[in-house]
């Protein structure tokens, strides 16, 4: 059983070996892992059974998963890439 200190350590190594790796995530591929990260940290900071330092660990990073997801509105290129992605995954008759 994982323990609460267990449980946000996941949410960053899991992202963290995919960032790692020889190849790299597309960029459209980045906004659903933002998304995802901000979904399991937001889930975290209202654990009421977690410990409150956990909790307050988890703010701190929502907020900078926060900050680098509110860039990508800045960014032309994370629309084109997400808009060319779903373009390219609709199947036409």
């Amino acid at each position: 059983m994982f323990s609460s200190t267990d449980m946000l350590i996941k949410i960053f190594a899991d992202i963290t070996k995919l960032f790692s790796k020889a190849s790299v995530p597309l960029i459209h591929e980045v906004i659903p892992m933002l998304e995802a990260m901000e979904h399991d940290l937001e889930r975290v900071v209202k654990a009421k059974d977690v410990p409150k330092v956990i909790r307050i660990a988890a703010m701190a990073g929502l907020q900078v998963v926060s900050k680098y997801y509110g860039l990508t509105d800045d960014s032309n290129v994370y629309c084109i890439a997400i808009s060319l992605s779903l373009f390219m995954t609709i199947p036409f008759s």
